[in-house]
């Protein structure tokens, strides 16, 4: 009994138990796959404004959500809050609503008892034995994801619109009844693709399955209603995983492959089908029109018609299509609006043959007929009736020449030339209010901005409790700025007494504009609230106009590195332990005490002050990066010094604090050694030591601390007398500070506890990174058995008196030190440390021996201990600052890297800006070129006739003149006369105007001209209307150069390169619209170019009205004052560039006389093109090594200027020869970007090679001639020019082209052999220049009297009219 009532009860409780639902999901919860790469959850999307949720998986580990399987397509749900997913009582899976009524649930026969999201994003139902009752592959949706196959009752169905999941109209599907390929189909009854049949490894119409890939695809039972295809990812190289895939079919028709980039975070699409979205059956529905340039929408309605749905139209369901603005079906007023050449599919035609008048009357009779076509050549009329589906553009196939017309209501399309003038009219309108808006932006930003910079100024003062200075003010408490304490890299430092306090104070003037500006407010306010014993006191500030100076305590006791000189005044033990402690003390208060971690990023002894007491100040630190609580790592610009950098930072690696522990490591060596780290031998007599020779302190003191003589390193000023203690334990944190791994350096504030002695200090091991930084083995010993003598001479406090001199055989006199007034083993001690850190390194002093006049003899230790190569050269990358600022001696591959690095950012951030802007005005020209050439040939050979004769003739004069402006303004920045640059740019204005009159009648009478030359009449009268066309142009050329030399004499490129590059975009859009929306050919072209011109050339002056309010004071009548001598430097900078110019336009003019001159003058062109756009970059490296080798000439750094030369042409090199393999790869190719003729095309792809060569030699000839004018060779260029342009190239390339009938290849070699001859005369002044003699004597006054002579002002004069202006 019992028995049989525990089984009843049994039964009870599971019969209860499957009464009940299990939830899966609910609301907003998710289900994540194993991997985490698939998530199962609920999503909402928002349809005619009603939110519709849906059960769908997708992509977990990607941040842009990609649905690949939606449930419930059919039904949304309405609440997504009360939205479930469940397991019902009969074991299948349902989603359910508020009502909990089930919308949508799996087939499955069997209970389940179990949803597993699998790894590959299949969602399984299981039984629980584990086996799969229903999964979600066998019921895809609009994406084929691997593993999952399609088969005779399996397809892909894309969504509704872009955001509705609902099916839609296109699916992918194995192609019934043969089930051997693969299809698109419209409606699942229209076919518009198939992939070809299976042939075993790939289908026929797919070539791209034959390359291997990720992809293996699998084939079962091909050709049989069975048959089932699919595919798998495999593994990368290496047993790498492969990127997420998948295959897409989407709601424009398209079935599309797309593979996830982590690296740019996107999907990636590789392959899709049909590749012309217009040929998508039924995409636009009936009427509507297919433009393939418009991907995202591509459909449009005509003129007189509109969407039949527009919130599907607008979400991108255009299958609606389109229907007639009236809403009637026809009317006996409707007229006919052209649409031209085009395809279409489904609608009846009835053809007979009638007139244009009598096929329109048969059509208005019958309401059913929708369009008309009529051939005027054939007179054939047809009759169009039903539905236009598939309308796309046929205008590229020329045999057509059947034109559509659309029946419309009267007024609907108001005319095609009514139309065009609306179009106009509402352009026009648009332009001229986005002209106003953006004006009025730029006034209101501008506002703002002030406002904003007069809040923070003004911010500052309560919040710092700094004081405001005048400019008046300091300029009389430094006695007009008189007494110089010293320079930093932002500006000097002069002492200066305050008139209200009896204290003396140090004035740091920042001198740069613009970044200085920056510095000075990073100063301002990070050093303002910063109150520490051990760091410089900011007490306050001048910010007025340009004038950027701070105030500071004043240090009487200087800079520590004051005392680190041999020859000057020492520090006692006791004030240099004071000075570590008191350093490291300030700096752990900027790295863990301060509100934010700042980052000194230049810990050296020229930052560290002595106030009156000898107490060590931080200063300098207001230029340091600041970094939050929540970050450890600051990329900061390389403001370093070298030598004591971190071994991270110039590996470009992003620093921590632990830069300056490292900096400090370096800085407490020299504390202890009393010496700098880097310093050259002195000689005998006390003159230098061998020239470039430097010796590296830091490995030879850190083997000795390490080895415990730490005696061997203090200074021997100090006569023995400091505590051994604190001298190992300063030399051991020393060594810990400068460890490679910055891991293994200590913080800041750990230094101070170790320098304290509350932490004992363990043995560090040795840096390795400073023994790798030196040079190989420079020290070899002195041997013990050599018979060479070392003698010293004697006196006091003079420079060798602490020095010895070798004798013998050796060629050069080596110092070796000599410590006095010590005990013998002391000495014998400090004697080793002096001679192994000042002999040179020499493979003569092998064999030497050591006999002192004045001195104990220095016994076999101190030999034994030379002996060890303990002495290295310096690394160049601590030599950055020596040699009064210019680059070391490279001794090795290391030595280049680095200054090729160096030298690479230096030029890239002046060229880079420079050729982009220039690379965009050239776009202008070369667009206007692709669109005219896509009109004809003659059209092509007109225009670029007229752009590279007349235009390129004015282009180059005019370029010319405006680069007197470049020097002059370049100067006057340079001399700080900011107020001189706005006059000597109106002065420019006048100068360039009054040029385009002159050169006007070469405009008015283009079209003789040409003639004369020789063109052929129809290209000849074309050019010369598009050249009466583009005279706006030419005007606007005067504007737009002495703004851009204006702009880049002050390092103001980054604003050019926006506005041409804005210009470029806008002159596209317009190109388009004149040409092919308003049909205006030529003239729209000329139209474009004019419009642009004058856009970037305003914009310029906008900005530097609004923001440049330095070099900018208004108009002035001083511009018209010594206009001469002004206008006489003007023509002599033209002719010298013209003469380069030129020549190139004389080929274009060569080539015209040749047997077939379309032909050869529009290939030519297309070519020189292409070599514009590479040329147009090096222009801007020819303006950047211009600058360069001008710069560091002028600073007195002649190896710079040199290295600059070789590194700079060595990567324009390298740019030239990347360009002609390009060009070589695709010269079959490359022209139809320019044209749509095959001849033509043919023709420039036979001139391909010479291209080539052209373009590596005009990657070095700009360079060349840009240190040709940075040197000063103006004169010389132009007759090495003139000699092998127009003696050597031109006479050769006439020979070739007409005599050996060459044709235009012939007119180009005789090109490039001038070209060539000019570089290689170039290149050898270049290598035989004796850079020395380039640096002039006096800087100051060479400059001040070019500025004199090139202006025709005296120093007076000059004064006079800056202060009309101020």
């Amino acid at each position: 009994m019992s028995l049989k009532l525990i089984t009843l009860l049994l039964v009870l409780s599971l019969t209860s138990l499957s009464c009940y639902s299990t939830v899966v999901i609910s609301g907003n919860s998710t289900i994540l796959s194993d991997n985490s790469t698939f998530k199962l959850g609920f999503f909402t999307t928002t349809n005619n404004n009603q939110p519709r949720s849906y059960l769908a998986i997708w992509y977990a580990a990607i941040p842009t959500p990609t649905y690949v399987w939606v449930a419930n397509r059919n039904l949304p749900i309405k609440n997504l809050t009360s939205a479930t997913l469940e397991i019902t009582p009969d074991g299948k899976l349902a989603v359910k609503d508020s009502g909990n009524g089930i919308v949508w649930q799996t087939s499955n026969t069997q209970n389940a008892v179990e949803a597993k999201l699998l790894d590959e994003g299949n969602l399984v139902l299981l039984s629980p034995q584990g086996v799969t009752l229903w999964n979600s592959f066998h019921f895809p949706t609009d994406t084929w994801l691997p593993g999952m196959n399609l088969s005779s009752t399996q397809l892909l169905t894309g969504w509704k619109s872009s955001t509705d999941p609902e099916p839609g109209k296109y699916s992918l599907r194995l192609k019934p009844p043969g089930y051997g390929e693969i299809e698109l189909v419209y409606n699942e009854t229209v076919s518009y693709w198939t992939a070809g049949n299976w042939t075993g490894n790939a289908f026929t119409g797919v070539p791209e399955m034959t390359i291997p890939y990720i992809y293996r695809f699998h084939f079962v039972n091909p050709f049989t209603p069975n048959a089932s295809f699919g595919y798998t990812e495999t593994s990368l190289e290496g047993g790498l995983q492969p990127p997420l895939t998948r295959f897409h079919v989407d709601y424009l028709g398209q079935l599309r492959q797309y593979t996830w980039s982590p690296q740019t975070e996107s999907w990636n699409m590789f392959w899709s089908q049909p590749e012309n979205p217009c040929k998508v059956y039924g995409l636009c529905g009936n009427l509507g029109f297919c433009n393939i340039r418009m991907s995202t929408a591509p459909c449009s309605c005509f003129a007189g018609f509109q969407p039949v749905d527009g919130g599907s139209w607008a979400a991108g369901d255009f299958s609606g299509g389109c229907r007639r603005q009236d809403d009637d079906v026809c009317n006996a007023h409707d007229v006919f609006h052209e649409i031209g050449v085009v395809g279409f599919e489904g609608a009846v035609v009835v053809s007979f043959p009638g007139t244009r008048s009598a096929c329109e009357s048969a059509c208005l009779g019958n309401c059913s007929c929708i369009g008309l076509y009529h051939n005027e050549g054939a007179n054939l009329c047809k009759n169009l009736f039903g539905s236009l589906l598939n309308l796309r553009n046929l205008t590229s196939d020329n045999t057509i020449e059947d034109k559509l017309f659309v029946r419309v209501q009267r007024g609907g399309s108001g005319g095609k030339g009514q139309e065009k003038a609306l179009i106009l009219a509402v352009v026009v309108c648009g332009l001229f209010a986005i002209l106003v808006m953006v004006v009025l932006i730029l006034l209101v930003l501008r506002k703002r901005m002030i406002r904003r910079r007069k809040e923070e100024e003004e911010a500052v003062f309560p919040v710092t409790n700094l004081k405001v200075f005048t400019y008046k003010e300091l300029h009389a408490a430094t006695r007009g700025f008189s007494e110089k304490l010293g320079h930093g890299g932002f500006g000097a430092v002069f002492r200066g007494q305050l008139p209200d306090c009896s204290s003396v104070v140090a004035v740091k003037r920042l001198e740069r504009p613009g970044g200085g500006e920056k510095e000075f407010r990073a100063e301002v306010c990070t050093i303002g609230n910063i109150q520490h014993v051990n760091l410089v006191r900011l007490r306050g500030f001048c910010s007025e106009n340009s004038h950027r100076l701070l105030v500071y305590d004043y240090m009487p006791n200087g800079p520590l590195s004051v005392y680190l000189r041999r020859d000057g005044q020492s520090l006692s033990w006791d004030v240099r332990f004071r000075v570590a402690i008191g350093t490291a003390r300030g700096i752990a208060y900027l790295h863990e005490e301060c509100r934010n971690c700042i980052i000194h990023c230049d810990i050296k002894p020229e930052n560290i002050l002595l106030d009156e007491d000898f107490s060590a100040k931080v200063s300098d630190f207001g230029l340091a990066k600041l970094i939050g609580r929540d970050f450890s790592r600051v990329l900061a610009t390389m403001r370093g010094t070298w030598g004591y950098v971190a071994p991270e930072w110039i590996s470009g690696v992003a620093i921590t604090t632990k830069a300056d522990v490292y900096s400090y490591g370096m800085t407490l060596l020299e504390l202890i050694g009393g010496r700098r780290n880097v310093e050259g031998p002195p000689s005998i007599g006390g003159g230098e030591g061998a020239k470039g020779e430097k010796w590296f302190f830091p490995p030879w003191a850190a083997r000795h601390i390490i080895e415990g003589n730490v005696e061997a390193v203090i200074d021997d000023r100090l006569s023995g007398l400091y505590n051994t203690e604190e001298a190992e334990r300063l030399g051991s944190v020393a060594v810990w500070c400068i460890q490679d791994e910055e891991a293994m350096r200590p913080t800041m504030g750990m230094v101070v506890k170790m320098l304290e002695g509350v932490v004992e200090v363990a043995v560090p091991p040795p840096p390795k990174l400073l023994q790798a930084l030196v040079s190989g083995e420079s020290f070899r010993g002195v041997g013990a058995d050599s018979a060479n003598k070392v003698s010293t001479d004697g006196g006091a406090n003079s420079d060798t008196d602490d020095y010895v001199q070798l004798s013998g055989d050796s060629k050069e006199s080596k110092p070796v030190s000599k410590i006095e007034g010590v005990k013998e083993n002391e000495e014998q001690k400090a004697g080793e440390s002096s001679i192994s850190s000042s002999l040179e390194p020499t493979p003569e002093l092998s064999n030497a021996t050591l006999e002192m006049d004045d001195a104990p003899i220095i016994g076999e230790a101190a030999v034994s201990s030379v002996e060890d190569p303990e002495l290295h050269h310096a690394p160049s990358t601590v030599l950055a600052n020596g040699d009064g600022g210019d680059y070391p001696l490279v001794h090795n591959l290391g030595d280049a890297k680095n200054i090729c690095y160096v030298e690479s950012g230096k030029l890239w951030a002046i060229a880079a800006p420079i050729a982009f802007n220039i690379l965009c005005n050239y776009g202008i020209n070369s667009f206007t070129n692709i669109f005219v050439g896509h009109i004809g040939d003659v059209e092509l050979s007109a225009v670029a006739i007229s752009l590279s004769v007349i235009a390129n003739f004015s282009f180059g004069f005019l370029l010319g003149m405006g680069s007197a402006l470049e020097t002059l303004c370049g100067q006057a920045f340079g001399a700080g006369q900011l107020d001189m640059l706005g006059v000597y740019m109106q002065r420019s204005w006048i100068i360039l105007t009054a040029a385009c009159f002159c050169i006007l009648p070469l405009y008015i009478y283009s079209t003789p001209i040409l003639k004369l030359l020789g063109q052929r009449d129809d290209i000849a009268e074309l050019a010369g209307k598009f050249a009466l066309q583009v005279i706006p142009q030419m005007f606007s050329l005067a504007i737009n150069f002495p703004t851009q030399k204006f702009l880049q004499a002050q390092s103001k490129v980054g604003m050019l390169a926006w506005i041409g590059f804005v210009a470029l975009i806008i002159h596209i859009g317009v190109l388009y619209l004149f040409i092919y929306v308003f049909g205006w050919g030529t003239a729209g072209a000329a139209a474009a170019y004019d419009v642009s011109a004058w856009g970037v050339a305003l914009a310029q002056v906008a900005y530097i009205v609004g923001w440049c309010k330095d070099g900018w004071r208004g108009l002035s009548w001083l511009a018209f004052k010594d206009i001469w001598p002004f206008l006489k430097l003007s023509v002599a900078s033209a002719v010298m560039l013209c003469l380069e110019i030129w020549y190139f336009m004389t080929i274009i003019v060569l080539t015209g006389h040749l047997e077939d001159p379309v032909l050869a003058v529009g290939s030519l062109s297309i070519c020189m093109n292409v070599n514009g756009w590479e040329g147009m970059l090096f222009i801007g490296i020819n303006a950047a090594i211009s600058v360069r080798v001008s710069n560091e000439l002028g600073s007195g750094h002649p190896r710079a200027a040199k290295y600059s030369v070789v590194v700079t042409v060595v990567e324009s090199l390298l740019i030239g020869i990347f360009f002609m393999s390009i060009i070589m790869t695709t010269r079959n190719h490359f022209a139809i970007i320019f044209t749509d003729s095959k001849e033509m095309q043919r023709a420039v792809a036979h001139l391909a090679y010479l291209l080539g060569i052209t373009m590596v030699l005009n990657s070095v000839q700009p360079v060349i001639s840009g240190v040709a004018v940075g040197g000063g060779w103006q004169g010389m260029v132009a007759y090495i020019n003139l000699f092998c342009y127009y003696i050597v190239g031109l006479p050769l390339g006439f020979l070739l082209g007409y005599k050996a009938h060459l044709g235009v290849q012939g007119i180009w070699i005789g090109m490039i052999t001038g070209t060539l001859l000019q570089t290689l005369i170039l290149l050898l002044i270049v290598w035989k220049t004796n850079w020395n003699e380039e640096v002039p004597n006096s800087l100051v006054e060479q400059a001040s009297e070019r500025l004199r002579k090139w202006t025709g002002v005296d120093e007076g004069s000059d004064v006079i009219e800056r202060d009309a202006l101020t």
